[in-house]
């Protein structure tokens, strides 16, 4: 392919500035798709790029044809053709943390083996694990490496400038992004790549550019920051901005580029901020170039460290994600869920108040995200995995006095949770079982406080009290671990605040399933029955025995006599194993208590025995027989010509 030869001549000096900048943008394309199979082919695009660089390093109009404007847009397309290429460098070279976004389109994350993942972290302390399968991603994107040199090692040599560059650009369009009335701030004599003459009709193309240059800038700011002196040593800590937290000056035609380490974080951070938050719209790939820049900033423990140094910052995060538009589909659930991990983990880097401070920020995410979720499985469970995270948050609960505030910021989430479910505006109202999964998960650590406990409750009974078979096994499913968590900071008093509230009505719709109408209505019965066995573990000795004396009862009339279960519907018949089988599970674990019930009620203790003597016989039947062996021999099967009946 002759892309080389055909783009040439844009590259040259006396080309009208433009047209070298829709070569620029055909080069990284093409560099990027993947398509070069020849290293000659790939060496010459680059090199052409490479030869571009020389105008960036010029003040002003390079062609003395066109104005200023067109001086930008060169210089910036120039750049952001780099920035594309950096890019899908360092996603090929598996080096940029965001890098499975652009594989989504035809390798679609798996959101449900991410989640399984951050669960395991979250439950890891109680030596529970989930057993969801968590697929390896291992293949390459494109195919950028040739007889041993990748585009990664061709774009390495300009980096040093480059990234500087990116940065210089991103400020300025961080100085022409400010509303009119903060005019006056602009740099009287203009920016890095722009004039003052010109500072309007050169916001387009920064408008167009920033994206990209953000993308990379963080990519590289991740990659070098590393080597750059910090400023957080004790020995040297100053008010100012000092030389110990710069990094070498740069210096160009356009700029002298001389910013403190961390302005640079909180300049690109900043605009990451900006850009999620501000009520503007941004085409999808803007949104992910974003999104992606957000997660590999937070990805790096230092950076997450200085996120922490400035209280402002660790407010403006939660609008951010939030404010992701859900047009992204499947690729939008998957960065959210990127984010609210990496998000998860900032209670973990700081001090016990630090912690503190951070929490109110988190908790109103995670609110926010299940109200939005509108019941959505991806977003609903990373929302209620952020919100168990906050409320098991460790680091709080080292001290005294950050552990009593930590438990008034849980019951204040209760609250929240307790209002988004009940609110009349069905636009703003939370899914009910995503509210009652998010009460849940902080009940878990929630002091005892019956003015909250009481409101969560009735929501549950609402629930129960649903003729949707499904939803209340949902909600069965969430009842267990309020149950089987001890009913939250409040020990077995709670667990016996809501026992006697809702006990009766998971009772009476597993009574109800005697004879079950369809499939639906069996797996109500199963998951009351498994919602009832969490609380026959967690009740005391007396208030265990009263229950089994109800629940054995109700099992055994899920039974079905011999005849009666050779007819029966496939969903009767899975009622009446699991019935068997709970029971061979129950009886032994409480045999004191199963024995007297057996003899003070001989019809069910027949019922029980029909069916033990049932299931027996059918697995004997089941049996494969023994061969029975003839005495005399089997005719052979192949017949010999000669007959050997008279020899002697």
């Amino acid at each position: 392919m002759q892309v080389g030869a055909a783009v040439r001549p844009a590259f040259a000096r006396d080309t009208a500035s433009h047209v070298t900048a829709a070569a620029c943008d055909l080069c990284s394309a093409w560099l990027g798709c993947g398509v070069a199979r020849d290293i000659d082919d790939l060496r010459r695009v680059h090199q052409l790029l490479v030869s571009s660089l020389d105008k960036l390093n010029k003040k002003g109009n390079t062609t003395l044809i066109y104005n200023e404007s067109m001086a930008t847009l060169e210089k910036l397309s120039i750049l952001k053709a780099w920035a594309e290429v950096y890019i899908v460098a360092m996603v090929s070279n598996d080096s940029a943390p965001g890098s499975y976004v652009r594989q989504l389109d035809t390798k679609p994350f798996n959101n449900k083996a991410e989640l399984a993942k951050w669960r395991n972290k979250v439950l890891q302390n109680n030596n529970q694990i989930d057993n969801a399968t968590q697929e390896e991603d291992d293949e390459e994107y494109g195919d950028f490496e040739s007889k041993g040199e990748s585009l990664l090692k061709l774009v390495e040599p300009e980096l040093e400038s480059l990234g500087d560059n990116w940065l210089a650009a991103l400020k300025d369009h961080a100085l022409l992004s400010l509303p009119p009335e903060f005019a006056s701030q602009l740099p009287h004599g203009g920016g890095a790549f722009y004039s003052a003459e010109t500072a309007e009709a050169s916001r387009a193309h920064y408008v167009r550019a920033w994206p990209s240059l953000l993308y990379a800038a963080a990519l590289r700011y991740n990659a070098n920051f590393r080597d750059i002196p910090s400023t957080n040593s004790d020995d040297n800590q100053n008010t100012d901005n000092t030389v110990d937290n710069r990094s070498n000056k740069t210096e160009n035609g356009n700029f002298e580029f001389f910013e403190p380490v961390d302005e640079r974080f909180h300049l690109l951070f900043g605009i990451c901020m900006e850009a999620l938050c501000a009520q503007r719209d941004m085409s999808d790939n803007d949104t992910v170039s974003v999104l992606l820049a957000l997660v590999t900033l937070l990805d790096a423990p230092e950076n997450r460290a200085r996120l922490l140094k400035d209280s402002p910052l660790k407010q403006e995060g939660k609008v951010g994600v939030i404010g992701v538009p859900k047009g992204l589909g499947v690729n939008g659930d998957t960065l959210l869920v990127k984010s609210l991990t990496a998000m998860s983990e900032l209670t973990s880097l700081t001090s016990p108040q630090g912690a503190l401070s951070l929490l109110p920020t988190i908790l109103y995410l995670a609110t926010e995200v299940l109200k939005e979720s509108k019941g959505e499985p991806v977003v609903s469970e990373a929302g209620i995995l952020l919100l168990q995270h906050c409320a098991e948050c460790k680091r709080a609960a080292l001290l005294p006095d950050t552990k009593e505030r930590h438990a008034q910021l849980l019951q204040s989430a209760l609250a929240k949770l307790v209002e988004s479910v009940k609110t009349e505006a069905a636009e703003q109202r939370m899914e009910a079982i995503t509210g009652a999964r998010g009460m849940a998960a902080v009940l878990g650590r929630a002091a005892p406080a019956p003015a909250l406990h009481y409101p969560c409750i009735n929501h549950f009974r609402q629930c129960l009290d649903t003729r949707d078979n499904d939803a209340f096994a949902a909600c069965c499913g969430v009842l267990r671990g309020v149950w089987g968590g001890g009913g939250g900071g409040g020990g077995s008093s709670a667990v016996s605040w809501w026992a006697r509230a809702l006990g009766a009505r998971v009772v009476a719709r597993a009574a109800a399933a005697r004879r079950p109408a369809d499939a639906s209505h069996v797996r109500a019965a199963l998951a009351a029955l498994a919602a009832l066995d969490d609380l026959l573990a967690a009740a005391p000795n007396a208030p265990r025995v009263q229950l089994l004396r109800m629940l054995v009862p109700i099992v055994i009339s899920y039974l079905r006599e011999s005849g009666e279960l050779v007819r029966a519907a496939p969903h009767e018949r899975t009622l009446h194993d699991f019935a068997l089988n709970w029971l061979m599970r129950v009886g032994p674990k409480y045999p004191q208590e199963f024995k007297t019930m057996m003899q003070q009620s001989p019809e069910l203790r027949s019922k029980l025995e029909g069916a033990v003597k049932a299931s027996q016989s059918a697995r004997a039947g089941r049996t494969p027989p023994r061969p029975v062996f003839e005495s005399r021999p089997a005719r052979p099967t192949i017949q010999l010509k000669t007959d050997f009946s008279d020899f002697r």
